[in-house]
């Protein structure tokens, strides 16, 4: 087990680290990268003189994902070094940090938000990673590791004090109206300055103070709002729909709210689908080739996809999650029960409509069939699902779901394979996964 460790200055980082991670050696680890995406996970040693870190990742609310992740200092904004994911210090047990005795400065990011704490390295000006205990011991960090390349400025505590005091007199001058709260007076200065945290403080504060107050609840919402768009931005999606809904309980008729957080959930509700099939199939014949089909590459590089198991394995609910994640990039995705699409030609040749029908499939970019059963089809059908079949390979993606075994995926189009020579490259060339049932 690797012992926690950051570069230089070994002795107050080596041991507070160490103290941190307790005995299992682990540090929570949540790094923000620079375009706005937020990781947690687990690290087990953290090198700043290395080129990148690796996380063991998880989801916010703690759930292992399974995989891990090297990120570059680079890319990175900041690693802060938690209690906890979620930010309820009563899990952690490693709260205790000693604080460096050297004066606090203020690190202000490119995106605009403050940091106040106190560096570790007594020579940290010439640092290019500048690590910092913050000067509040009662947040969720206990350490971070700012990039000097995503700071736009650093100063002292005391200079940023009297700085930020002397913009704040000169907004209130120019922006302070009769009867307003000095409370609101600060939301509205902040906001101004996109630091819509604090702005959500202070507007909090005024409302307690005036709960009848509109116009405090409004600047409340807006202020609600906007961090959700942020934490959209870093996709940091569970979080944007809970102040999505926070902004619906202060305003239930808020249609950009409103559209956001049902796009969220949507959203939400796939990626879980899609995880969930993931981490529950630990009886997966071959667990890179389920990673590879989630992570969809293959349907943009036009392959095919035979997925087979039993009933009750999830592979309908994995493929239609899978079809939704694609669609909402774009993509054109067209899924058919096959019995039910057999019913669907029948009707269609009658009508003079079955050309305009397979059409439709031949230029889906994403086509699935579902409960594939070649003899279920007449000759007269199996071969025009042949034809669609064979004028999409290499040129569209096509997913197969069929109950059988996983050793019998060459039997997916019967005796035909032997006679069709594209049909036969079609079925070599796929990708091949079997699932096993779930097991409660």
């Amino acid at each position: 087990m690797a012992t926690p460790f950051v570069g230089r200055n070994m002795g107050y980082m080596a041991a507070t680290l160490a103290r941190l991670a307790g005995q299992q050696g682990w540090l929570k680890v949540v790094a923000h990268t620079k375009n706005g995406e937020c990781r947690y996970g687990l690290c087990n040693a953290i090198e700043t003189d290395a080129p990148s870190i690796e996380l063991l990742l998880y989801d916010r609310e703690g759930k292992p994902l399974n995989r891990r992740s090297l990120i570059s200092y680079d890319s990175l904004k900041a690693v802060f070094i938690v209690k906890d994911f979620e930010g309820n210090m009563r899990r952690s047990t490693n709260n205790e940090v000693e604080m460096p005795p050297t004066s606090p400065i203020a690190l202000e990011f490119s995106d605009g938000e403050i940091i106040i704490g106190r560096p570790v390295e007594t020579g940290w000006e010439q640092s290019a990673h500048l690590l910092v205990c913050p000067e509040d011991l009662s947040t969720n960090n206990n350490l971070i590791i700012a990039e000097r390349s995503a700071v736009k400025a650093v100063c002292s505590y005391d200079v940023y004090r009297r700085r930020q005091q002397q913009e704040f007199n000169a907004y209130a001058r120019d922006h302070f109206k009769p009867g307003e709260s000095q409370d609101e007076c600060l939301g509205d200065y902040y906001f101004s300055k996109h630091n819509f945290a604090r702005a959500l403080e202070h507007f909090r504060i005024a409302l307690e103070q005036d709960p009848s107050n509109r116009q405090v609840r409004h600047k409340l919402c807006v202020t609600k709002y906007n961090i959700g768009v942020r934490c959209i931005k870093r996709k940091d999606y569970a979080q944007a729909l809970r102040y999505m809904e926070l902004v619906l309980a202060l305003d239930p008729s808020h249609e950009d709210a409103l559209d956001k957080a049902q796009k969220l959930r949507e959203r939400l509700r796939v990626r879980e689908s899609l995880e969930n099939v993931q981490s529950h199939q630990p009886s997966c014949t071959d667990s890179l080739q389920l990673r590879r089909f989630v992570d969809s590459t293959w349907v943009y590089q036009h392959h095919h996809f035979v997925l087979t198991g039993p009933p009750g394995s999830g592979k309908t609910r994995l493929a239609c999650s899978l079809g939704h994640k694609v669609s909402k990039k774009g993509l054109k995705v067209i899924y058919h029960r096959l019995p039910n699409l057999v019913q669907e030609l029948q009707a269609a040749r009658v009508a003079g409509k079955d050309v305009n029908l397979m059409l439709a499939l031949e230029k889906a970019d994403f086509l699935i069939f579902d409960d594939w059963k070649h003899d279920l089809m007449r000759e007269e059908e199996l071969m025009t699902i042949r034809e669609v079949i064979t004028s999409r390979y290499l040129r569209r993606a096509t997913l197969f779901i069929a109950e059988m075994d996983g050793d019998q995926w060459h039997r997916l189009f019967g005796d035909h394979v032997v006679s069709d020579p594209i049909l036969n490259k079609v079925l070599n060339d796929a990708h091949k996964i079997h699932l096993e049932r779930n097991v409660p």
